[in-house]
This record gives C-alpha cells, sequence and structure tokens, in this order.
C-alpha cells in the first residue's frame, strides 16, 4: 500500500512535531466505552462474522468485540497510533468510506481513537465500575482531610485499607490481555518493508509476460523469427521479474490486514504463475510447439490473478459498470 505508506510517513512527521502527541495521553476512564461504542455505530455494520462486504478488512471480523479487535497484531498496536491499521484507515477516510452511510469520522472522533491508542488501548470497564465524578470538597472538611488522625472513620482498622485497594481493583480499566504470537522473520521491520513495494514490482511481469504472449502470437501468424526472438527475450525477462515480485507479495501477505479467499486465490495465483513461467522458459525451446499454448496459458494466469488483486485493493466491485 504505497499510498498509505507515504501519507503514514507524512503524518508520524507531523506527530512528532506536534506538543500535543509528544506527551503520552492521560487514561480517560470513559475514553474506552467511547471508542467502543464509536466503533459499533459506525464499523460493524461492514466487520461483523456474517458480512459480505468486499472492502471491508478480511482480518477485521468483528468491531463489536473490541477484545478480538485487540487480538489482531496490526489493527491496534497499543502505544503507538502511526502503527495501528485501525487508526491510519480512518486518519486518511479509508474507513468508513465517503459512501458510507454518514461519511468519514468526524476529526473529533479520530482523536478518540487515536488517544485511545496512545493511551495504551484498554478495554471498557465492567458496567457500573466506571468512576464517578470526585465531588467538590467541603470547607470544614479540608482540616480534617490534612489530619489523618481526626479524619472521620466508619470502618474498623484495616477495613478501610481493604475496602480501597478493593476499589482500585474494581475501577482500574483492563489491559486489553494481548499476547504477541511469535514472529518469523518476514514480521521483521525490514522484511515488512521491502514486502510495501510488491505493488510497484508486480507491474513489470505483468507486462512482460503478457506482451511476450502477443509477440509469440504474432510471430506465428507471421512467420517472422523477429518476433519469435522477442517473445522469448520477453519471457525471459518477465521470468526474472516475476520472481522478486512473488516473494515480496508473499511477505506483504504475511503483513497485511487482507484474509480470507481472495488473498488465499491472489497468492497461490501468483505462485502458479512463477512456475509456469519457470517451466515454459526452460522447455520452451525444446517442445517449441507447446510455447505458444503455455505463454497464452501464462498470460491468462497473469490476468487472473491481477483481477484478485484488485478484489484485494479496490473490492470486489472495482471493474462495475458506472450507473
Amino acid at each position: 500500500m504505497p499510498r498509505t505508506f507515504l501519507l503514514a510517513l507524512a503524518f508520524t512527521a507531523g506527530i512528532q512535531s506536534s506538543p500535543a502527541h509528544a506527551q503520552e495521553t492521560p487514561v480517560d476512564p470513559q475514553l474506552a466505552q467511547r471508542v467502543a461504542e464509536l466503533l459499533v455505530q459506525r464499523c460493524a455494520d461492514c466487520h461483523r462474522p456474517d458480512s459480505e462486504e468486499p472492502k471491508a478488512i478480511k482480518a477485521w471480523e468483528d468491531a463489536a468485540d473490541l477484545e478480538s479487535t485487540l487480538a489482531h497484531e496490526s489493527l491496534v498496536v497499543p502505544g503507538d497510533p502511526i502503527a495501528s491499521d485501525l487508526y491510519l484507515s480512518i486518519e486518511f477516510d479509508d474507513m468508513p468510506p465517503s459512501d458510507a452511510e454518514g461519511g468519514p469520522l468526524t476529526d473529533e472522533e479520530k482523536k478518540w481513537i487515536a488517544d485511545w491508542i496512545q493511551a495504551g488501548a484498554a478495554l471498557p470497564a465492567p458496567k457500573g465500575t466506571l468512576p464517578e465524578p470526585d465531588p467538590a470538597p467541603e470547607v470544614e472538611s479540608s482540616e480534617a482531610m490534612q489530619d489523618p488522625e481526626v479524619a472521620p472513620s466508619d470502618s474498623a482498622p484495616g477495613e478501610a485499607d481493604g475496602n480501597e485497594s478493593a476499589s482500585a481493583a474494581e475501577t482500574t480499566l483492563p489491559r486489553s490481555g494481548r499476547t504477541p504470537k511469535s514472529e518469523g522473520w518476514m514480521n521483521a521491520p525490514w522484511p515488512k518493508f521491502l514486502g510495501r513495494f510488491h505493488p510497484i514490482s508486480v507491474h513489470f511481469p505483468i507486462a512482460l509476460l503478457t506482451l511476450a504472449a502477443v509477440a509469440e502470437l504474432l510471430g506465428r501468424w507471421r512467420r517472422e523469427a523477429h518476433h519469435l526472438q522477442t517473445a522469448w527475450f520477453l519471457l525471459a525477462m518477465g521470468t526474472l521479474s516475476c520472481l522478486p515480485a512473488a516473494a515480496l507479495g508473499w511477505i506483504h501477505a504475511e503483513n497485511t490486514s487482507h484474509q480470507g479467499d481472495d488473498l488465499f486465490w491472489h497468492r497461490w495465483l501468483g505462485i502458479a504463475v512463477v512456475v509456469l513461467a519457470c517451466f515454459t522458459l526452460a522447455f520452451g525451446r525444446r517442445a517449441p510447439k507447446w510455447r505458444l499454448p503455455a505463454l497464452l496459458a501464462l498470460a491468462l494466469l497473469v490476468g487472473i490473478t491481477g483481477h484478485y488483486g484488485g478484489y484485494l485493493s479496490f473490492g470486489r466491485d472495482w471493474l462495475a459498470l458506472p450507473g
């Protein structure tokens, strides 16, 4: 996602220079509940277990379940809004989309989510345990508050401390309880960064392998050797370029929010492109009569794979006719 990555860099620079985010955001006991209600109101229609919305992030199965949202490693990274896919999506108005009912989130709603993540992304406290606002201190009790010996107490010695500890335990917001899963080398910072170049790198094999089929077809039709030589050169370059593109795509798939059938078919069809391209390059000269069918099949496979990539980037209606 080059666009999101570049915007994230720009936004990171803005946050680093902003004093509002330079310090840790204080914990507001009401903030987690406010964010949970906001996600239910604005996101749960598309992000629910039975949702068929094609543009919804596949890995976010249920926006109404904040605990499962926090269990996903890339959606919410406690303490770091810029590393959180959830915040990046709402900050750049990718979610909710502009055509959604109510439109994108307001600046105030975005700030709620940013402050909540910055403060540690806590779960809401159970109902009835949120602390009440402190009452205004009475003037006549100010001296008693300063002198513990004359402070009134209806509790037995030791009982007050126990009640106070229990009250503090009740009103403390629980943490998300996330236990990070063991990560492989593809989830390390540099492989994760390089994987983001997959959408750029795939354009080379798409063009080269498709043109190889066109040049081969033209050479067979016009019976001109230079077209066949061009087809062989394009096949060789396309095969070499599809190897790193597939490797970057596999790494990117391990770090993306997309899941489900579309990602499954896109990544395995991509592997099929690599295998068929290498097979055609290795045996094309030995079996020239099979080279044209193999190149045509390869071009078709490239198109289908790219179409599933379009599903992941733009949703299943990305080629819907206007109107």
